[in-house]
């Protein structure tokens, strides 16, 4: 897909390689992002947001549970996503059903130094809802189960 290719190129590699992050601002536009984030309206109004919580090792390595106020989320990618999600937000699953396995091969393709697993059952895809003051997470310590075989985070 020529859209694909084209944000993949927008990607600026030496920074990427160097720091391990980059931004790309507006990879789908204004039109696409409205009607995007009114997906995410819609699985939030029909309860198919999960709230966004993770567990960490405590004092005396007892486990806790942190739940972020105002962050919840779905997944999205096949054997995960839950029943309503894609037919709640069509577009975020074709985001994940189809473009997110194109954007990871235009991707590998243009910074093989990465050496990106290309495996489309390698992709996880979620949808990640913010409210309030809590912001979004561009910079996070992930420590979810996957976290330790995850290459690529989109936000």
């Amino acid at each position: 897909d020529d859209g694909v290719d084209a944000l993949a190129c927008t990607c600026p590699g030496p920074q990427l390689l160097q720091r391990g992050w980059v931004v790309v601002d507006a990879a789908f536009g204004p039109r696409v992002a409205r009607e995007l984030a009114a997906e995410c309206h819609a699985l939030q109004r029909k309860g198919l947001l999960a709230p966004h919580r993770f567990e960490f090792a405590g004092e005396n390595g007892a486990r806790r549970a942190f739940e972020h106020e105002g962050r919840s989320f779905a997944d999205l990618d096949e054997g995960r996503v839950q029943p309503g999600v894609w037919a709640a937000a069509p577009q975020l699953g074709h985001i994940a059903t189809d473009y997110a396995g194109e954007l990871l091969a235009a991707l590998a393709r243009r910074l093989p130094a990465l050496r990106l697993n290309t495996d489309p059952q390698s992709a996880q895809v979620k949808v990640q809802v913010t409210h309030g003051p809590q912001g979004c997470a561009p910079c996070h310590y992930d420590t979810s189960d996957s976290a330790s075989t995850r290459q690529l985070t989109l936000l």
